[in-house]
């Protein structure tokens, strides 16, 4: 799991990964952003990045290479 400034996010399983994030003022309601492109076999755990305009979740993938997620 990890965190932006107003969202929380954390993945489902390693074989069908799902980023799903909830609102940090109600962490009971997850949503499912769905998977992000190029994860193959899952993800590590994922640093955050501000580029001055979004929040970016970036992570080693097992099987090589990274990911990113650019909060919306």
């Amino acid at each position: 799991m990890v965190a932006t400034a107003t969202k929380l996010y954390a993945s489902n399983d390693r074989t069908d990964p799902h980023v799903y994030h909830a609102e940090i003022a109600n962490d009971e309601v997850w949503v499912d952003d769905g998977a992000p492109g190029m994860v193959h076999g899952g993800a590590n755990t994922p640093g955050v990045l501000f580029d001055g305009e979004h929040y970016v979740l970036v992570s080693p993938a097992e099987r090589g290479g990274v990911w990113r997620y650019v909060e919306p």
